[in-house]
Formats: structure tokens, sequence, C-alpha cells
């Protein structure tokens, strides 16, 4: 009995403690809702552009970075990633496309950006043995 009841404490603080380890990030753009599965840890930060356009900012410990904005016209503010490697005619290809899919290595770090329609969601900053977890943040964005 003592052997079951060990079982079944731990299997509940395993439930617990992996039910605690993501965070659900809600952002609304327009006449969309997209939920993101984030890992808890990040400090939350939010701006908005001269247009209006917000951006929300989870930033990690060890300076990696997720967004999400409405700028559908110039996307995330990672302009010299992006320029880096694609040059200034990035910002046409995002105006240009409703959906659209940009990566790169800036500094030794991962980025990425991936426009759905009306919003935009990336990181940045991202080490090498983190990118995998990063890229099934942005695989599992849920619209709602």
């Amino acid at each position: 009995m003592m052997i079951k009841s060990q079982i079944l404490l731990i299997v509940m603080v395993a439930i617990n403690f992996s039910c605690n380890i993501h965070r659900a990030l809600r952002f609304n753009s327009y006449h969309s809702k997209y939920i993101l599965k984030v890992p808890r840890g990040y400090e939350f930060k939010k701006s908005y552009d001269d247009n209006g356009n917000k951006e929300y900012y989870l930033v990690y410990r060890d300076s990696s970075v997720i967004y999400a904005t409405d700028d559908r016209i110039s996307g995330g503010s990672i302009h010299n990633e992006k320029v880096s490697k694609y040059s200034n005619d990035v910002y046409l290809k995002i105006l240009m496309n409703d959906t659209i899919e940009l990566s790169g290595v800036y500094k030794n770090l991962y980025w990425k950006e991936i426009k759905l329609n009306d919003v935009v969601f990336g990181y940045t900053k991202v080490p090498k043995e983190k990118k995998e977890m990063f890229d099934g943040i942005l695989d599992d964005i849920l619209k709602k």
C-alpha cells in the first residue's frame, strides 16, 4: 500500500511539474487570436511603434527572445538580422506575401520570423542547443 501511495505521489508531482513548464501566450491581432505555448521563465515586455503596431517580447535569462507583432508591413524589430541575410529587399518580401518564413544566423545565434496573414511571430538570439525547441514553439501556433 505504501508503494502505491508513493507512486501516485510521484505521478501527481510529475503531472503538476509538466503543466507548469509551459504557459499560453495569447496575442490578438485585428480579427484573429493566436496562442503560443511558451516555456516559463521569461520577462514580458510590450511596446508600440509610431504607427500603433504592438509587439510582445518574451525575454529569457539567456537573452533569447520570442516575439509577436501585428506589424504586417515590416515584421518584427529584428532589422539587423533580416537585412544581413536578405538585404533591404526583405521588407518588400514581407509586404508582398500573406505568409512567409525567414530565418538565419546572426552573430552565431539563430533567428526566425514567420508571417501568418495579419501577424508576425519570431524568435531571435537563440543558441544552437535551443533552436529545435524554439522552432517547435513557432510550429505549434494555434489560431482561434
